[in-house]
């Protein structure tokens, strides 16, 4: 239980930007070669804002308290059965209280733009092959962008964020702001978006759609509206998926 709501924290603080920068580097090089870590994280990227309305601290305190109040040990003995049946009922009562506690989080979810997103979000990933083979230097955009390809986001942002300003392009400002949102920084996202946005640049659509989806994770309808509907007029592979998002907000 311990062992499993350390994880929940370490994955909670590298999304929100929490870790010290050794305690990041640990979590990165665990989460590399652990695959269930990085399914743990890829569930909990889309349930967090879910979890958080639906009050995890409630779910771990009730679990803590079903756990105080089993017995020390289950040798054998007079009461071992007994200890054997409390057991499973825990794990029983775990479980269906887990379930009862997800189905709330989706309720909500249901209730709010969070599910739209979590239905719809995917991060950028179309990136140069050269960025996924052989060691470059850590300055350079191959190294970079293997790092955002290994889903690092934090260590992307402070590697671009450490370049000079007039050498980042198009596209690693694009990845940048992918980095963001991937990470819950909205509003550092919005901001190259909508920069990208207003210049004519080929990730001009892309960033319209990004854009979108970071304004309805912050809950503003207003202004996700206008530019979902001008992707939803346009010949782009995001039009129809911003027409489905459109029934479903309007």
């Amino acid at each position: 239980m311990k062992k499993f709501e350390n994880k929940i924290d370490q994955i909670e603080n590298y999304l929100e930007g929490a870790l010290s920068e050794e305690e990041k580097n640990e979590f990165e090089a665990s989460l590399s070669g652990d695959k269930e870590l990085q399914k743990m994280m890829k569930g909990y990227r889309t349930l967090l804002d879910g979890i958080k309305y639906a009050g995890r601290n409630d779910l771990v305190e009730k679990i803590q308290q079903w756990e105080s109040e089993m017995p020390g040990n289950f040798e054998a003995g007079g009461h071992a059965a007994k200890e054997r049946n409390f057991y499973r009922y825990f794990i029983a009562a775990v479980v269906v209280f887990f379930l009862v506690t997800t189905a709330v989080v989706y309720n909500r979810l249901d209730n709010s733009y969070q599910r739209i997103v979590a239905d719809y979000y995917t991060p950028y990933d179309i990136l140069p092959e050269t960025s996924r083979g052989a060691k470059a230097d850590e300055n350079s955009f191959d190294h970079i962008y293997r790092v955002y390809d290994q889903k690092r986001y934090e260590e992307t942002i402070d590697l671009i964020n450490r370049m000079d300003v007039a050498s980042r392009t198009d596209h690693s400002k694009y990845v940048l702001a992918n980095a963001y949102q991937a990470t819950g920084r909205f509003d550092e996202a919005i901001e190259i978006y909508k920069d990208l946005v207003s210049s004519d640049n080929i990730y001009k659509s892309g960033a319209q759609w990004y854009l979108a989806l970071c304004y309805l994770s912050k809950e503003n309808k207003d202004l996700a509206v206008p530019l979902l509907e001008d992707l939803s007029d346009s010949n782009t592979s995001k039009s129809s998926k911003a027409r489905a998002i459109l029934k479903e907000i309007n």
